[in-house]
């Protein structure tokens, strides 16, 4: 039998009564971690810990720190995770617990992430990858569902998973119930369903032949100024991390350029960057594959040494994991640009660990 393991980052998200009656059960237990000065807590958590008894475990953080109570959490999820009917559940806002869990789902272990909206209704951010369902139909599903003539109704959606596409590919009996894979493909990022309508988070994937075609093509009509203003886009420190915000700047400051006489729209502009790997886009998010250019390397150095002397030395990261860690949250940047960047600071930092 599963049993379900969640930890509640406190200082980040603070469940309603609702939400933690959701989550108990007979089986269950619950690790409430706060901070050093939260100790006020709602009325109902009396009840809570009545009806938990020894199955709540409470861990304070003694000191305030940068981060510290992640830390914690990563600590009690390493400590537990040899047990494989377990099922982790972190209750949390934040993001930066994302890279973790992708890591501990790849490698088997049952994790996801549990946020709020706004509007206080629960939503799993990043939910576990249900292993009873074949990969391989995953992997069809996103092959059908990455072509231009994807469906955006719900029902057409339906048809095209049961059709040869994805379900009528397999010969086996033992396919999955529809409404299940496709709230498996919901999680995954494929796609969010509202109301019928489907909106995609895939990108349009073109075969290889098209792909140059289509580069070709704008290459020929991109002038050495608007050329220009795309790699200028890629040269700043705060180069957009959101898919919103990059077509906001290409849309002001490329295809507004007067000599746009081929008249490329900003989804022309998108779509010539992911073809040429500059860019991917996933679940609204854009990852830079270009190689991180000096300039920007020391304007996020700079960036992170401002930070640094901010910082009061017993807050400041131990490790260089937990630096580079640090870097990749303060200036959004790849692995790799965080290492070139922990190396200036080590250089020039003689107070860094």
């Amino acid at each position: 039998m599963t049993k379900h393991i969640y930890f509640l980052d406190f200082e980040n998200l603070q469940s309603t009564e609702e939400e933690l009656t959701s989550f108990i059960d007979d089986n269950c237990e619950i690790y409430l971690f706060h901070g050093a000065h939260q100790n006020n807590f709602p009325a109902f958590w009396v009840k809570i810990a009545i009806e938990l008894g020894q199955r709540l475990h409470i861990v304070q953080l003694k000191e305030s720190a940068n981060n510290a109570l992640d830390f914690f959490i990563s600590y009690y999820i390493g400590k537990l995770s040899n047990d494989g009917s377990l099922h982790f559940h972190v209750i949390s806002n934040d993001k930066g617990y994302d890279p973790l869990i992708d890591h501990l789902t790849d490698s088997g272990q049952k994790i996801d992430r549990i946020a709020r909206k706004h509007n206080q209704t629960q939503i799993k951010a990043k939910p576990v990858l249900n292993h009873d369902i074949d990969p391989e139909l995953v992997k069809l599903a996103k092959t059908a569902l990455s072509r231009s003539n994807r469906p955006k109704h719900k029902e057409k959606l339906i048809n095209l998973i049961k059709s040869s596409a994805v379900f009528g590919r397999q010969s086996r009996n033992d396919l999955p119930d529809i409404t299940d894979f496709l709230e498996h493909l919901e999680s995954l990022g494929f796609f969010i369903i509202t109301q019928m309508q489907v909106r995609y988070s895939l990108p349009v994937q073109s075969s290889p032949q098209a792909a140059q075609s289509v580069k070709k093509q704008m290459t020929q009509v991109l002038s050495p100024k608007m050329e220009q203003q795309i790699q200028n886009i890629f040269s700043k420190a705060n180069r957009p991390s959101k898919e919103a915000s990059l077509k906001a700047v290409i849309e002001s400051s490329v295809i507004t350029q007067k000599d746009n006489l081929s008249k490329l729209t900003t989804n022309d502009v998108i779509q010539y960057l992911q073809l040429a790997k500059t860019i991917s886009i996933h679940a609204g998010s854009v990852s830079y594959q270009t190689p991180i250019s000096q300039p920007l390397l020391n304007q996020n150095y700079e960036k992170c040494q401002k930070i640094l002397n901010k910082i009061n030395e017993r807050s400041r990261p131990t490790t260089e994991e937990k630096y580079i860690a640090s870097i990749k949250s303060w200036v959004k940047c790849t692995n790799s640009e965080a290492v070139e960047i922990f190396k200036l600071l080590k250089k020039n930092n003689k107070t860094m660990r």
